[in-house]
């Protein structure tokens, strides 16, 4: 892959740039104050970091069913900035700024300068800033789940870093690119999945055309796979730090607990009963026996009896919706009058 594009005419990086930032303001005025549902679901992402900030430990104080990464993320910009919607607008549209930036560089290498704007252009008036039903939380300022932006951000980076190896042969970008991917872990199973497959399609693809000898292979392999374990590692260990170690790992893991558990738990069996019926649903000749007997035998005991079956009770009929109102506010009184 070319690294250095050759530009069709002087300044068209900068050109390139003015139009990804143009489209870019006028889609951030456009949506102005309508990215998030605060009622709906979003206001999760703001309640859990604030907790964070007041000393409450995620997981052991605070349900929550994703990795810790997003979450301790927003914390420390809560704890930088302050505890503000605002504080999470800001970061994250600087983190926009930042996938944009990726993304660019990605399409650019793989394609060139045009198709790279253009890519750019269709991802920030479609998606980032997108607000297409009826809620909001479903774009990139004010997501619904922040474990899916930081996911996309870090996957990208690790890309990147993949295809910067394939250029430079520099042992350090294969174990960043899988410590990238080792914080990917803690965000979302869905986005690990489809990063970690980008990373061995990647990397196996590389070192089967270059013919790498076996045991050089090998050391690249555990360099990537090195970075990938690192961060779940300590995630892990920083958490059994403040409470046990079975809920440390079920935190570190986060969604993975869910995403492995695919069959439902089986129903404890029930005890069968015998049928009071017959096949046509009319009680069968021993149960209408039964019933009799029970009856006589209660009429001739001395004094009053106590029935413990459910009374039956006749509905009326229902009656039209007009004269259904007018009894009611006959029965309830003048003050009913004012509520039809």
């Amino acid at each position: 892959m070319d690294s250095a594009p050759r530009e069709a005419f002087p300044g068209e990086r900068w050109v390139a740039v003015a139009v990804l930032v143009l489209v870019g303001v006028v889609m951030l005025v456009v949506s102005w104050g309508r990215w998030p549902d605060v009622l709906i679901d979003f206001g999760r992402e703001l309640y859990v970091p604030w907790q964070l900030t007041q000393g409450k430990r995620l997981y052991a104080d605070l349900a929550y069913l994703f990795g810790p990464l997003s979450p301790s993320l927003n914390a420390l910009w809560f704890r930088m900035f302050g505890v503000s919607l605002r504080t999470l607008v800001w970061c994250n549209l600087a983190l926009l700024s930042l996938v944009v930036a990726l993304l660019y560089r990605l399409l650019q290498l793989v394609g060139n300068r045009a198709s790279a704007v253009l890519a750019c252009v269709v991802f920030l008036t479609v998606f980032a800033f997108a607000h297409l039903v009826g809620i909001g939380n479903y774009n990139f300022i004010c997501p619904y789940a922040h474990e899916l932006t930081h996911g996309l951000l870090l996957s990208l980076t690790a890309i990147l870093l993949l295809a910067r190896y394939q250029q430079t042969h520099a042992r350090w970008t294969l174990a960043a690119a899988g410590l990238t991917v080792g914080l990917v872990f803690l965000t979302k199973p869905e986005v690990f999945t489809a990063a970690a497959l980008a990373l061995i399609t990647g990397l196996t693809v590389t070192l089967w055309v270059e013919q790498t000898p076996f045991p050089t292979a090998v050391r690249r392999w555990g360099l990537m796979l090195g970075g990938v374990v690192l961060p779940p590692l300590l995630a892990w260990g920083w958490f059994s730090l403040q409470m046990p170690m079975a809920t440390a790992l079920g935190g570190t893991l986060g969604g993975w607990r869910w995403a492995l558990r695919s069959t439902p738990r089986p129903r404890a069996a029930r005890s069968p009963r015998r049928s009071t019926r017959t096949s046509t649903g009319v009680p069968s000749t021993a149960t209408r026996r039964s019933r009799t007997s029970s009856s006589a035998a209660a009429s001739s005991t001395d004094g009053p009896t106590m029935s413990l079956a459910k009374p039956h009770t006749t509905w009326p009929r229902t009656r039209s919706s007009a004269g259904s109102r007018a009894a009611w506010r006959r029965d309830r009184g003048p003050w009913a009058t004012g509520l039809s």
